[in-house]
């Protein structure tokens, strides 16, 4: 199930380069870090384009993921306050719209450790990754979320 791709490792690599090569020449500035994000977002909306399979396998993990959050929360608020699960919620939620965001911008890398064509979803190793990752973000919420309320505690 790979998409025909041959050149593409190679292509990727120069657009890299490229893009390393042209903030580095402008000295980091602000204008450099915007045409760097400009670019690279150009080039993972052409990706998006290209692979159809693999966007709809991550609309599909990203919503599996919502779902977890959802549970976790939901079991979450059985033993914490309205204000610490509105905490958990926050943080749970921009943990991962931030992971997911990332995982979007770089749709076009998820290939084979050895190059070759690209892969038409993201498959299981890349999913436990993004699962361990939405664990950690989580964990941060009921960190967060238990400062917050120790110290709304201590206020009154």
């Amino acid at each position: 199930m790979e998409l025909e791709t041959p050149d593409l490792a190679k292509d990727d690599v120069r657009f890299l380069q490229t893009l390393l090569r042209d903030l580095r020449d402008d000295r980091f500035r602000p204008h450099a870090w915007w045409n760097f994000l400009m670019h690279s977002w150009e080039r993972s909306v052409s990706d998006t384009r290209a692979y159809p399979a693999l966007v709809w396998s991550t609309v599909v993990s990203t919503v599996g993921l919502a779902l977890v959050s959802a549970v976790w929360l939901a079991l979450a608020s059985t033993v914490a306050t309205r204000s610490q699960v509105v905490v958990m919620l926050v943080v749970a939620a921009c943990g991962l719209v931030l992971q997911q965001g990332f995982v979007w911008l770089h749709l076009g890398m998820v290939e084979p450790l050895r190059g070759g064509p690209h892969l038409q979803r993201i498959g299981v190793a890349n999913n436990l990754t993004l699962v361990r990752m939405l664990a950690s973000w989580l964990l941060l919420a009921v960190a967060v979320s238990g400062i917050a309320g120790r110290s709304k505690r201590r206020a009154t």
